[in-house]
């Protein structure tokens, strides 16, 4: 008995320095068609975790837009499973935890800054899906339009600052 005891103390033991992250998904492409209720646009973000023994675990997080979409037509428990995902993302913001009606999902959209978005808009996207794992949930979509438009980028968060003037010499 004493060998299958140690055994399975060494495996307990040993076992968070084999961990690794489980991949789920990717979810079936739905195509969304509905009005943004919210949004939310951050930048790109890097993070460090703590992981099991002797680990650290870090990740670079694109720049995305976290969107509330009002979808009338869409399935509410689809919607749902969606929403539950993107609440799996490594992203720490009120509206993760924002109470949605039967007929709203959380999007997690990976873009940089679009000057069209606003509450109110319509938005479409287009054989949206998402994987991921434990640690990170990955959304990819094949095409995004905004009140019908595709939307173009708005420019730097901060713009450059413009150059000093050049001082004229005084004439002698």
């Amino acid at each position: 008995m004493k060998p299958l005891s140690l055994t399975i103390r060494v495996v307990i033991f040993l076992s968070p320095l084999f961990a690794v992250a489980v991949p789920f998904g990717p979810t079936k492409p739905l195509n969304l068609h509905g009005t943004i209720v919210e949004w939310l646009w951050r930048g790109e973000m890097d993070y460090e975790q703590a992981g099991s023994v002797a680990t650290t675990y870090s990740s670079v997080v694109p720049a995305h837009y976290l969107i509330v979409l009002d979808v009338p037509d869409g399935d509410p428990k689809r919607l749902e499973a969606i929403s539950s995902m993107v609440r799996t993302a490594n992203i720490r913001h009120e509206i993760m935890e924002r109470k949605l009606n039967p007929t709203e999902v959380l999007l997690l959209v990976p873009s940089k800054r679009l000057k069209e978005i606003k509450e109110g808009a319509t938005l479409d996207l287009i054989n949206y899906s998402l994987s991921g794992d434990e640690r990170d949930t990955f959304p990819s979509h094949d095409k995004l339009m905004i009140d019908g438009k595709k939307p173009t980028l708005a420019g730097p968060l901060f713009p450059p600052e413009p150059a000093p003037k050049k001082r004229a010499k005084k004439p002698e």
